[in-house]
């Protein structure tokens, strides 16, 4: 038997549509077309998970936690969200989207996106190809590669002149920016393809190290029963005039990383050679690549793939090998 009041409880299928409807005619178009989805799909959440007042208030705390820890040096909301691989999944709609929509043809030869992350530095000074971005003593480095690779557009062709963009953490887990008592740049390089497409630099193996796990995102990871390492790993970027650019990553294929795999890796790996420096002025930026029997030992080299050479939505992509070629 109904009450008197019954009128006035409200089924979770009326505030669903009470909440879609309560969006107003002059709401921007792309607000009309996305926040109903955004708020179906946080209402089926709340119902599915049977969510209670003491969880919603929990999430709420957590959002407001992140917005306190962010600054103009850290975005702590985009670390969470990376948590669930979200970034990634963006990253992926975007480098796919003109696909998707049949404004151009999927290039089968076309190396994937990934990521920029959070430590990408604009205005880094070219250095000639064969240098290396080591630019202090190392001690506790795990050793030191040669990497290189060739550029190439859709068709398989080497380019010339492009800027590729490397950098990675050193053996303290901390990238350049991170430590203003190293010098400026420090594991971090610019260079330019010669005619044949190539590139080549010296840099340290990648140390495997933790995301910031001090705020929120990392009360995130504790509830999940997660620990905070990133894979080691060598960031790689190219820019090329009339190209869209691109971001990808080097994996070490000897590291493992309970963080969501679209968030920490390529889906492919990228060989690298050991490589013994041959004076003791080496980590020079003019010095030459350091040559030794091991570094010689190089098969396949990163491949760089373009897709696309001309419309706003081109892409570039990076192809990477799949093993880890070294001294036996």
């Amino acid at each position: 038997m109904s009450g008197p009041r019954d009128h006035l409880r409200l089924h979770p299928a009326h505030a669903l549509t009470r909440s879609i409807a309560s969006i107003g005619p002059k709401a921007h178009p792309r607000t009309k077309e996305v926040f109903p989805i955004v708020i179906r799909k946080l209402h089926e959440l709340i119902v599915e998970a049977d969510l209670s007042i003491d969880e919603i208030l929990a999430a709420c705390e957590l959002i407001i936690s992140a917005g306190h820890a962010s600054n103009d040096k850290r975005n702590e909301m985009l670390l969470v969200l990376d948590t669930f691989g979200v970034e990634s999944l963006v990253d992926v709609l975007d480098t796919t989207r003109a696909v998707r929509k049949g404004e151009k043809e999927e290039n089968p030869n076309a190396s994937a996106s990934a990521i920029l992350g959070p430590f990408y530095r604009t205005g880094v000074p070219e250095q000639p190809n064969g240098t290396t971005i080591v630019r202090c003593d190392e001690p506790d480095a795990l050793g030191y590669t040669h990497l290189h690779g060739v550029v190439y557009d859709e068709h398989g062709k080497p380019l010339p002149n492009a800027t590729v963009d490397v950098w990675h953490d050193a053996p303290d887990g901390l990238y350049d920016a991170q430590t203003p008592h190293k010098p400026e740049y420090h594991c971090r390089g610019r260079f330019r393809t010669d005619e044949n497409g190539r590139y080549e630099l010296v840099c340290l193996k990648p140390t495997p190290y933790p995301i910031p796990n001090d705020e929120a995102a990392g009360a995130l990871l504790k509830m999940m029963d997660r620990h905070p390492y990133r894979p080691a790993h060598i960031h790689v970027s190219k820019v090329i005039s009339s190209w869209a650019d691109i971001s990808s990553g080097s994996r070490s294929p000897t590291t493992r990383s309970l963080l969501p795999r679209s968030s920490t890796r390529t889906r492919t790996t990228s060989r690298t050679t050991p490589c013994s420096p041959s004076r003791t002025s080496w980590w020079s930026t003019t010095s030459p690549c350091p040559r030794d029997t091991r570094a010689r030992r190089v098969t396949t080299a990163p491949r760089l793939t373009l897709s696309s050479s001309s419309t706003s939505t081109s892409r570039a992509r990076l192809r990477l090998p799949n093993r880890t070629a070294g001294s036996r």
